[in-house]
């Protein structure tokens, strides 16, 4: 159980005052990325970042970080759709670059709430642009489970794991 209200939630875009050396998921790639990385990111549009703040609480709770990209397909036969490759091998997608729960806070739900929040985004990105796929890299295969419960598929050839993708039609039938 979570020790706040889900709904009294804040989003944020990443700022200079955002406490995020206080911050640890436990994963020491993705820590230090939002640790040493993720401003310069944010800052030069290579991805958005968001945080995630429970109220009194200067450290984020969470953060997820997405970028639009053209994700190539080097493995034709993959499960892709073959509406979305169009002849060129490519697909625009909405891709989740990082996502993140603070270590204390895992395994209590906050990650559904996070991964909710992000699938409302690509949502009213396919509403207002047709993009055709979130996509992202799992760190782990605990990670790949949690994906493939909200629906994601495996493409792509398995080079250091598998990408995954939620077409938009998925999220649409949600």
């Amino acid at each position: 159980m979570l020790p706040f209200d889900p709904g009294d939630l804040s989003y944020a875009p990443l700022s200079d005052g955002c406490q995020r050396g206080a911050f640890s998921c436990g994963a020491d790639i993705v820590d230090r990325w939002f640790h040493e990385k993720a401003h310069t990111h944010h800052d030069k549009h290579h991805c958005r970042v968001t945080t995630i703040h429970a109220p009194g609480d200067e450290v984020p709770v969470a953060f997820y970080a997405l970028a639009i990209v053209a994700e190539r397909l080097i493995d034709k036969k993959s499960l892709i759709p073959s509406f979305l490759l169009g002849g060129s091998g490519h697909f625009p997608s909405l891709r989740l670059e990082w996502a993140a729960v603070r270590h204390d806070l895992q395994g209590k739900g906050l990650g559904t709430i996070v991964m909710g929040r992000v699938l409302t985004v690509f949502s009213d990105m396919v509403a207002e642009t047709g993009m055709p796929a979130l996509t992202l890299k799992p760190l782990n295969d605990r990670a790949a489970t949690f994906y493939r419960r909200l629906g994601f598929i495996a493409f792509g050839p398995n080079v250091l794991g598998r990408r995954m993708m939620l077409p938009a039609e998925k999220v649409i039938e949600i």
